[in-house]
């Protein structure tokens, strides 16, 4: 096991010296999992959403209040994009649940 991990060591700092960076995504690929964020409404943040960013200040002091407003306007974005998520606002029952499924791989001899 020792060999294997030594190989491996070699083998990464070989490739290590040669190796190109890898190309970062762009923001408009849409290639993943979620969709692409949909821009702003252009309406101002909710009081709601002013009060929760304003809070990040006691994380970081160094905040604008530019980025407050961009916090905000995050949150509000946030909030109006998890309505479709339910939009008859139909009422969970104490049961639903989200589907938890786990399973391991067979191992092979």
């Amino acid at each position: 096991m020792t060999a294997a991990i030594g190989g491996a060591g070699v083998a990464l700092s070989a490739n290590g010296a040669n190796a190109q960076p890898a190309p970062t995504p762009t923001p408009t690929d849409t290639g993943g999992p979620h969709p692409a964020r949909q821009p702003s409404t252009g309406k101002p943040p909710s009081s709601f959403a002013l009060a929760a960013a304003a809070t990040f200040r006691t994380f970081d002091a160094q905040l604008t209040d530019d980025d407050l407003q961009k916090i905000a306007q995050a949150i509000d974005d946030n909030r109006h994009a998890g309505g479709a998520l339910n939009p008859a606002k139909k009422p969970l029952a104490n049961g639903d649940e989200p589907v938890t499924r786990f399973a391991a791989a067979e191992r092979f001899a």
